[in-house]
């Protein structure tokens, strides 16, 4: 699971690079075995874990903190240089307790076999002092199951992705042509933002909520001609 907190966790003469260590993607699973050959698999690049009331002793850290994972082939924690630091001895960065996890699923009956990664989530207005913008590369997950001597080619269509939880919207693009049918869960406090799907034809989309009705259409709006966007 990319997203966890962690609340009243108490740590007894531990010093802080030892607290904790992400570990990366292994470079070998870039097969057509294991996550396709264009790169690997991204679950790991993307973990989100959150510290609350935590006792520790050690100096110089919060009580209450974000430990996000050193995402090395992508701009997506590294976006955000104003709130977290990177710590080399968790191989991961420290943040502030404003960051959470978007998940989404392709629900499409060939979801196992269709593989639409890469899949980048952007934002151009979320930059860092350098000019990076958040630009998040997601592959799908890793082969599910061996066949003999060969993988099955079937990898879930599931994407994890950190996200800032205070940012307006997200764009999301899919490298082949998006699923049909979307799930979507957000892991965090966010109180909630703007996701736009690019798709390559102009179908009618319905946006569904947990009970499973579609969300009521919004009112049009004389100044942008168009309706009103979800809030």
């Amino acid at each position: 699971m990319s997203y966890q907190e962690v609340i009243g966790a108490k740590f007894t003469n531990v010093a802080k690079e030892a607290l904790t260590y992400f570990y990366k993607p292994k470079a070998e699973w870039i097969n057509w075995e294991d996550c396709g050959i264009e790169f690997t698999c991204t679950g790991l690049y993307n973990g989100v874990y959150k510290f609350r009331q935590t006792q520790h002793g050690i100096s110089g850290l919060p009580n209450t903190f974000d430990i996000v994972a050193n995402n090395l082939e992508s701009t997506s924690v590294q976006a955000f240089d104003n709130r977290c630091s990177l710590y080399e001895p968790w191989n991961a960065w420290l943040c502030d307790n404003s960051f959470g996890v978007m998940m989404f699923d392709s629900l499409d009956e060939d979801r196992m076999d269709r593989n639409v990664a890469p899949v980048h989530i952007r934002n151009p207005d979320l930059c860092n002092s350098a000019g990076e913008c958040f630009d998040n590369r997601l592959n799908s997950f890793m082969d599910n199951c061996w066949d003999g001597f060969y993988g099955c080619q079937e990898r879930e269509q599931r994407f994890p992705s950190m996200i800032w939880n205070d940012a307006d919207y997200y764009e999301v693009y899919f490298t082949g042509t998006p699923p049909e049918n979307l799930h979507f869960r957000v892991f965090g406090d966010s109180t909630g933002f703007i996701v736009r799907i690019v798709y390559s034809n102009s179908n009618s989309y319905a946006v569904k909520v947990n009970d499973g009705n579609a969300s009521p259409q919004t009112q049009w709006n004389d100044v942008l001609g168009t309706y009103q966007p979800l809030s």
